[in-house]
């Protein structure tokens, strides 16, 4: 059977010029696609010279394009990879510092012979508070929506109670204390309290914090203070940070003060 010419659709016949893509194997008319005798003859004499159709130029350009999106992509992920490997190595250093100093401080629990002071910690062990939230007349509903976009599990039913401490003194923003159902509930808030950073401008200003006895917070100033002269002492180019948390075993507060490189 006859081949035909791809652009004219005409049967090619003996004596006219044509050219075969080495892409799609096509055939054409060397007039048709505007290629002269001398690359015809070039064609057929030259193994290593290849000639390709308009159609297979584009997608040999765009395969090419395609392969450097992906070389990038990928050059991108392996970049973030091995950031997150970097982090969690960090990570699990502050994880076996906080494991140890929880070991140790073990046996301080088991010298809270206070019980009104036990009782108080035992019920802010699924408190919150808010920071700084602008006085208005919808404040339940406002700090409902700010706690549930920290974490889309949260529901309506596991805020208790929100109340705002203290009287309404003009341009002053009163703490609000929020009363979670559950400790589990409390900790997806607190775990994912850094968001508030990443919102609007007014929400970036908002902070939350665990609901402290007097005495913690006591304590927690001493330490804060006494880490904040540390690091003011300091030349060798150290930050002092504070880390706060609870034992699952009974209530109570430790503050680790660790001094970290800049």
């Amino acid at each position: 059977m006859a081949s035909k010419c791809t652009k004219c659709v005409k049967v090619t016949k003996d004596g006219v010029q044509c050219v075969q893509c080495f892409q799609c194997e096509n055939i054409f008319h060397a007039k048709c696609v505007g290629v002269n005798d001398d690359v015809v003859e070039v064609t057929r004499t030259l193994l290593n010279f290849k000639w390709y159709c308009d159609i297979c130029l584009k997608t040999v350009s765009n395969i090419r394009l395609l392969t450097k999106t992906v070389n990038d992509n990928n050059n991108e992920i392996k970049l973030k990879v091995d950031q997150i490997n970097a982090a969690n190595i960090s990570l699990k250093h502050e994880l076996d510092i906080i494991k140890n100093m929880i070991k140790d401080n073990d046996s301080k629990l088991e010298k809270l012979d206070e019980p009104d002071e036990a009782q108080e910690i035992k019920e802010g062990e699924k408190n919150i508070m808010m920071f700084n939230v602008t006085e208005g007349d919808n404040d339940r509903d406002r700090v409902k929506e700010i706690i549930k976009k920290l974490s889309s599990d949260i529901k309506d039913s596991d805020m208790k109670r929100i109340i705002k401490l203290g009287k309404r003194v003009e341009s002053t923003n009163r703490p609000i204390l929020i009363v979670m159902d559950n400790i589990s509930a409390k900790e997806l808030v607190m775990k994912s309290s850094y968001k508030l950073k990443q919102m609007s401008e007014e929400l970036s200003k908002i902070w939350i914090a665990n609901d402290l006895t007097a005495e913690q917070r006591s304590e927690l100033k001493s330490l804060i203070a006494n880490a904040k002269s540390r690091e003011a002492a300091c030349t060798g180019g150290f930050l002092y940070r504070e880390m706060i948390w609870k034992s699952k075993k009974k209530s109570g507060l430790f503050v680790l003060i660790t001094g970290v490189n800049l």
